[in-house]
């Protein structure tokens, strides 16, 4: 019995050592003790050696490392094979077969299919500890390193143990394959009160050209911003794999910018547009605000496809950013402002529009501009539902600003354009300027655009004609108590609101009572709902939707 304690306690001892120093190292010891019995270089299954050989332990490690990761090895299963699959697939565990079986569960929408062979999951066979999946899961977001240190192991242990916020309890369903795709950054971990914002290359892997009038982006109630960009060519797949702090694209195009979970419903006859094997680069923002638990901080994107030739004209987005921005800490309320005109096209049709600072920002307000360099009329205040300046007055909330929408486009001519003006008030303990982190700032405004309406509707055809004009927002949202609904213009005196989990199952009913066309807010206590994702809805009397949007609780 002694003996066993004493090899048990070397083998911990070695999981602690190198996970504080070389995190590949820390992976090989896992595929030693928990693998190397069927996977040795004698008689390796599926024909995959995670034993090594060699005259010292750190030349075994190091045929192992290239066998799995230096020549982008196929797995010897055919289908994970003619699925694209890689035994390690750098920066994606989705893609790795070593992660894929080994998961079991871990991640709970990741299923192997029956070609793929055993999924590993009978615990006689398989002893392999969440901690240690998730471990292997780390090592392969963040490039999969020979040399390095990538791995917290004491905060995935912490995590494990009970002290956790995940960003979702259950994952947000795919969409059916014959109606579009779905990716998923994530998860990465954070200390209480910690914050990181990642950028990685992710493989569309579409089979042909496709169009996208739908864009669902679903993200934890921690995240702070998510990016999407699509590469104009293939990047560089060999370095700068899996997550990376550097924000260095090489030509590259802006698709969505979006600071709360959302979904992007394009006008009836307008898409994106992406190529044939397009690879998009994802960026994320997170801060831990638990103040004694580890983040679990994830993103999933769902992209609704038709098929390439579909839509009329091609949705494009514009980022607007002033980057010379420097405020002083003297609690003095300090403006600035940009320019945005001279474009190629003669007109812009404006759809969308949005506006992002950091904590230090009190307001954002977007003008029409003159010829002459002055401002014209308000179209965007950030202060307002919706953006509308002259709708319902909501207070700046710079985590969740509102977008505007224009149903039927805000034409822009190319010689006049926009002037932004954003107002901060710093009372913090240093001058700011630009920065990536919450203590920076920043100042940037977002548009969606076409540059012809020909053959485009006028509306998304998700409302109905008769609650055209009736503006309603969740806010705050997220929330851990209660929230509001902030109602602008209903035509209608009484409603039902329901709210649901991601199953359909209604969990909520309330009858509201209504002031018809007036500005209205409404409390919504969190009753006993449990944190997570949810749908909420509102209804008339004759059962017709007036108003859907996902609620989040913390």
């Amino acid at each position: 019995m002694k003996k066993i304690i004493f090899t048990l306690s070397l083998f911990f001892l070695y999981q602690f050592v190198y996970s504080q120093s070389n995190s590949y190292d820390y992976v090989y010891s896992i595929l030693q003790s928990r693998c190397a019995s069927c996977h040795s270089n004698a008689s390796p299954a599926g024909n995959l050696d995670l034993e090594g050989s060699g005259a010292t332990a750190a030349d075994k490690a190091n045929e192992v490392y290239g066998r799995l990761v230096t020549f982008s090895a196929d797995p010897a299963n055919a289908f994970a094979k003619s699925e694209g699959y890689k035994v390690v697939y750098p920066g994606n565990a989705w893609l790795s077969s070593l992660f894929r079986k080994v998961n079991a569960g871990l991640q709970p929408n990741m299923v192997l299919d029956p070609l793929e062979g055993d999924d590993h999951s009978n615990p006689a066979d398989h002893t392999i500890t969440d901690v240690e999946k998730e471990a292997i899961r780390q090592w392969l977001l963040f490039g999969a390193p020979k040399s390095g240190k990538v791995l917290d192991v004491p905060l995935i242990q912490r995590y494990y143990n009970g002290q956790a916020v995940p960003s979702f309890t259950t994952p947000p369903p795919a969409p059916d394959p014959s109606e579009g795709f779905q990716m998923h950054m994530g998860p990465f971990f954070l200390e209480e009160l910690g914050e990181a914002e990642y950028f990685v290359k992710y493989p569309s892997r579409l089979p042909d050209d496709v169009e996208v009038d739908r864009l669902e982006v679903i993200f934890g109630q921690y995240s702070h911003h998510f990016i999407l960009y699509e590469f104009n060519q293939k990047p560089d797949t060999v370095n700068n794999m899996g997550f990376r702090l550097s924000n260095a694209h090489v030509q590259t195009r802006l698709i969505s910018v979006q600071q709360f979970s959302d979904t992007l419903d394009l006008p009836n006859g307008s898409a994106f547009s992406f190529s044939k094997g397009t690879w998009f680069d994802l960026n994320t923002h997170y801060i831990n605000y638990s103040t004694d638990k580890v983040a679990g901080c994830e993103a999933y994107i769902n992209f609704y496809t038709k098929p390439k030739g579909t839509a009329k004209q091609e949705m494009k987005v514009e980022l607007l950013a002033n980057p010379t921005i420097l405020i002083p800490n003297n609690n003095q309320v300090y403006t600035f402002d940009a320019a945005d005109y001279g474009w190629s096209s003669q007109v812009r049709y404006i759809w969308g529009m949005t506006s992002h600072t950091h904590k230090y920002g009190i307001d954002f307000d977007i003008y029409k501009r003159t010829v002459f360099n002055s401002r014209d009329d308000k179209i965007f205040d950030a202060e307002y539902m919706d953006g509308d300046p002259t709708g319902l007055f909501i207070g700046y909330d710079y985590q969740h600003p509102p977008i505007r929408f224009w149903d039927d486009f805000l034409a822009s001519p190319r010689n006049e354009g926009f002037i932004l003006e954003a107002k901060y008030q710093n009372n913090g303990p240093r001058t700011v300027g630009w920065g990536n982190t919450s203590d920076d700032e920043m100042m940037v405004a977002a548009y969606f655009y076409l540059e012809d309406t020909t053959g485009i509707g006028t509306s998304t055809g998700v409302k109905e004609e008769i609650y055209a004009d009736t503006r309603i927002e969740l806010a705050p949202n997220p929330f851990s108590d209660h929230t509001y609904l902030l109602i602008d213009q209903l035509p209608a005196n009484q409603a039902t609101m329901a709210v649901y989990d991601l199953s359909g199952r209604q969990l909520v009913q309330r009858e509201l009572a209504l002031s018809p066309n007036q500005k209205q807010r409404i409390r919504i206590a969190r009753e006993n709902l449990p944190a997570g994702m949810f749908l909420l809805q509102l209804t008339d009397k004759s059962g017709l939707l007036i108003h859907s949007e996902k609620l989040f609780i913390r």
